[in-house]
C-alpha cells in the first residue's frame, strides 16, 4: 500500500513539474505582448503566415486540460488541438 501511495505522489509531482516546464517553454517563445496577454487572459494571439488570419490560442494547463484555438471572430466553440 505504501509503495502505491509513493508511486502516485511521484507521478503527481512529475505531472506538476511537466506543466511548469511546458509553461516556461511556451513563455520563452512568446513576444512580450503575447506574454502580457497570456498572463492577463490565459490566451494569446498569433497570425497565420500565409493567410494572415488571427488565431487565439487558449491554454487551460493550470487545470490539466488541453490547448485550444479559434479564429478571431469565429462563434464556433474552440476545438482541442490534441
Amino acid at each position: 500500500m505504501e509503495e502505491a501511495t509513493r508511486g502516485a505522489r511521484r507521478a503527481a509531482e512529475q505531472r506538476r513539474a511537466a506543466l511548469v516546464r511546458s509553461q516556461e517553454l511556451l513563455l520563452e517563445h512568446l513576444t512580450p505582448e503575447q506574454r502580457d496577454t497570456f498572463h492577463k487572459n490565459k490566451w494569446f494571439l498569433v497570425i497565420g503566415g500565409k493567410t494572415k488570419t488571427q488565431y487565439r490560442i487558449r491554454t487551460e494547463s493550470y487545470a490539466g486540460t488541453s490547448t485550444s484555438r479559434s479564429r478571431q471572430g469565429d462563434r464556433a466553440p474552440l476545438r482541442p488541438l490534441l
